[in-house]
């Protein structure tokens, strides 16, 4: 018997078969959006935040501004000694996941080529933008816009599988697959 209480996430989006109908395709129209101007060839730094800023204030309307449901909550619902366990864990498996590549890419011969990042000047920036800038916008599309609906439509292993895609896909289309991504 599974006695876990269901997440909050997307709960005020079940209230009707066209509010969940609708905040799931705003949610994918989000994705296409994000995706159709980079194609186009537009800033990330012009679009994205505006797309974020649409996503919230869209589906918060929708949504009453219900917190719970739109997933903002301040504490974890695990608690807040729970999540640094998980962090050190899958930190560790990635670790271990990354010095096996690396060992076979050299068994291989392979050579990583690292000149973009030889010169100190070049790392605060792309730190900035790799490690904060475009995660908070990604989260913002592709967690936010996309799984919150969906968590309604299609319950949490369809959006757990949705997710991914999208987000995978999205590395691909902007030429930078890889499992860091």
């Amino acid at each position: 018997m599974n006695t876990a209480t269901p997440s909050p996430i997307g709960s005020a989006f079940r209230r009707g078969r066209a509010v969940l109908i609708v905040s799931s395709l705003v949610g994918l129209l989000i994705v296409g959006l994000d995706i159709l101007l980079f194609m186009l060839g537009w800033s990330h730094w012009i679009y994205r935040p505006a797309i974020v800023v649409g996503a919230i204030a869209t589906l918060g309307f929708m949504a009453k501004w219900d917190r719970a449901s739109l997933g903002f909550r301040v504490l974890p619902a695990q608690g807040v000694k729970y999540w640094p366990k998980v962090t050190l864990f899958l930190g560790a498996i990635a670790s271990v996941f990354c010095v096996a590549a690396l060992g076979f890419l050299w068994l291989l011969n392979v050579r990583i080529d690292l000149r973009n990042f030889t010169h100190t000047s070049q790392m605060l920036p792309w730190v900035l933008s790799a490690c904060i800038v475009y995660p908070v916008l990604e989260e913002g599309i592709y967690r936010f816009a996309l799984c919150t609906p969906l968590s309604a439509l299609l319950g949490k292993w369809g959006t757990i599988i949705t997710s991914g895609v999208a987000f995978s896909a999205i590395h691909f289309v902007y030429g930078n697959p890889g499992p860091d991504n």
